[in-house]
């Protein structure tokens, strides 16, 4: 009835597996090309079988990673220091592609550590006070860094108002309207409290100019 015995199938299969080995690089050619014949043949058939044992391979899968956990963490680690800018680019456009997974996530993991989320959140800005920088200029101004430093080199590196450059402590004061929010120019400390006080109104400026003027002679 052509029905092997336990006996005959396990000969046959030791028969396959020492020809295969003898004749490895004939093998290896035949099976690239048959592949490359059969490539959209063979996909739709491994679709198809994935998907009636979906969850075969998933169990398959979980037990061959519980037995070779620390081998495959190794492998992933020498991979990610071999490549770090491939490692980068990918990390770069699933974050864009998931902004608010990844946003969830980050907020949960604050909630549940607090005190480990301020301190690496501190030790990122000390590490990256340019990119800090460039944050809180889009997120308050609408502006990059580069176009704080072209306004501020446009200004001759002084403050708009007086040509100072004593700027305190902070440097260079962002001077905006409060109601478009587009921006003016880049002020000293002093200017910058100056125009505050006089609640940006040009009229009380120029009245308080008339006033000065008024009592130099007194």
């Amino acid at each position: 009835m052509g029905i092997f015995t336990p006996e005959q199938r396990e000969r046959n299969r030791e028969r396959n597996r020492a020809w295969r080995k003898a004749n490895r690089e004939h093998v290896r050619e035949w099976s690239q090309a048959y592949y490359t014949k059969n490539r959209e043949h063979l996909k739709e058939l491994g679709h198809v079988w994935y998907e009636a044992n979906r969850e075969r391979v998933k169990e398959r899968s979980r037990a061959w990673y519980e037995a070779n956990k620390d081998r495959r963490r190794a492998a992933s680690r020498a991979w990610i220091e071999a490549h770090p800018d491939r490692v980068k680019e990918a990390n770069r456009k699933w974050g864009k592609a998931h902004k608010e997974h990844n946003n969830e996530r980050n907020r949960a993991w604050r909630q549940a550590h607090p005190e480990r989320g301020r301190e690496a959140q501190r030790a990122w800005r000390q590490a990256h006070p340019d990119r800090v920088r460039e944050r809180h200029l889009q997120r308050k101004y609408g502006i990059t860094l580069a176009e704080f430093e072209a306004m501020l080199e446009g200004q001759g590196g002084a403050c708009a108002i007086c040509g100072g450059t004593d700027w305190g402590k902070k440097g260079p004061h962002i001077d905006h309207d409060h109601e478009t929010g587009r921006v003016r120019g880049l002020l000293c400390n002093r200017c910058n409290l100056t125009l505050g006080a006089l609640y940006d109104d040009p009229i009380l400026l120029v009245k308080a100019a008339r006033y000065l003027d008024a009592s130099i002679g007194i």
